[in-house]
């Protein structure tokens, strides 16, 4: 096997496409590498259910660099044997071979050895996806994280060029996951999307100076210079009053949150839409993730909250990245515990409220300037809210046009 000619982007560390925002990350960074001179763009990930999804955007998939069986197609034993036998032998290989890989025989040897690694030793560049994945969790024994690193890890070895992509790093609570995130990203330039999750870590990773660069799901499924006109872009309101779509998260899964309070937070939310609702806005709910697999299910914490409604509200039961980026443009507001229907909703230029359940969301909303108004999920001050709903209705999110060439210029060094 040569070494790769052709301009090949590989990206790895993707989650779900059934999780919206994690969708519009991977679509927002092949879109990025590609005006940067990707002639390819191909997706290394563990939910093997995407690959129509994204072949559709003309994006490969393949296997992970090192194998991580779904859930409940066999035991949790077996998954974890699997796992670690993935593991172990991938990264030996890797650390026998990784220093003669300029050398055509040791390639065509660890193509052959490990087949896997195949579309990462065709490409030129590996991406490490952005996102909010580098963070202590409140399992002991965080297998997504260990996964995630070791293939940071290998890419920074066989691949001729590593970019990480925006994301953030911690809270990290525990050393062992300090370590393994520090040297993970030994040699690779950290780029984060906001700074207060490394600030709120009891045991902050060793990093090389972190640049600051805007999510990349800011830039957007179209080209850097193809800004939406803040100026003549038609609010869906009028005189049936402003149309408002609030984003529920189902954050039982989060360790960053008193799952406790899930009960209070479900009624909150159905008070907010009923004082909207009676302050003259139309009310829609809508969710980002369908993955009751892994915990998050946030049409089914929509449905929870409309039963709740003094007023009919509708539910918006489509969580597909396209069809919330086309919706976004037609939408007065979104109030959003979903960090990036917020980012998406700014990225077409429309006004968001931020409800935030981790430090990453209020990062990230102070970015999109200093007038966007920030509430924690687990303590939601419902007249306050609807007074900064109000109030942000007759605001325009320039700053996304801003943001997006910020994105561009800092991968352009």
């Amino acid at each position: 096997m040569q070494t790769p000619s052709a301009n090949r982007a590989l990206i790895v560390n993707a989650y779900s496409y059934r999780n919206a925002g994690d969708a519009a990350i991977m679509l927002s960074t092949a879109e990025l590498m590609r005006d940067l001179g990707a002639t390819s763009v191909g997706l290394a990930t563990r939910y093997e259910e995407d690959r129509d999804s994204y072949h559709a955007w003309g994006i490969s998939t393949f296997a992970p660099l090192v194998a991580f069986p779904a859930r409940g197609g066999s035991s949790g034993l077996a998954r974890l044997v699997r796992f670690a036998s993935s593991a172990l032998l991938t990264c030996a290989v890797v650390f026998l071979l990784g220093p003669f890989l300029n050398s055509s025989t040791a390639r065509r040897a660890l193509s052959a050895i490990r087949p896997r690694l195949r579309p990462l030793l065709s490409a030129n560049t590996a991406v490490v996806a952005g996102g909010g994945y580098l963070y202590s969790s409140r399992r002991r024994v965080n297998l997504s994280l260990i996964h995630s690193c070791l293939s940071i890890w290998i890419c920074r070895v066989v691949a001729p060029k590593c970019l990480m992509m925006p994301a953030s790093i911690g809270p990290v609570t525990r050393r062992s996951d300090a370590w393994l995130i520090g040297a993970s990203l030994r040699g690779v330039q950290p780029v984060v999307r906001e700074f207060e999750s490394l600030t709120a870590s009891t045991h902050p990773p060793k990093l090389s100076k972190p640049r600051l660069c805007p999510d990349v799901a800011f830039y957007g499924l179209g080209n850097v210079d193809g800004d939406i006109d803040h100026e003549l872009r038609t609010p869906a309101g009028g005189t049936s009053g402003p149309l408002v779509r609030i984003v529920a998260l189902d954050w039982s899964w989060s360790g960053s949150v008193r799952s406790a309070d899930f009960d209070r937070y479900v009624r909150a939310m159905a008070s907010l839409s009923n004082q909207l609702n009676a302050a003259g806005m139309r009310v829609e709910l809508g969710g980002h993730s369908a993955i009751p697999e892994h915990g998050q299910d946030d049409v089914a914490v929509c449905r929870e909250i409309a039963e709740l409604c003094d007023f009919p509200v509708q539910v918006d039961e489509d969580c597909e990245v396209s069809h919330l980026w086309a919706r976004y443009g037609e939408l007065d507001l979104v109030i959003g515990a979903r960090l990036h229907s917020c980012i998406m909703a700014a990225a077409v230029g429309t006004p968001v409220v931020v409800l935030g359940y981790q430090e990453k969301a209020k990062g990230v909303a102070s970015m999109m300037g200093p007038g966007v108004p920030f509430f924690w999920v687990d303590d939601l001050p419902v007249e306050t809210i609807v007074l900064a709903a109000r109030a942000t209705l007759q605001q325009r999110m320039t700053a996304s046009t801003e943001l997006k060439h910020r994105i561009r210029a800092s991968y352009e060094q």
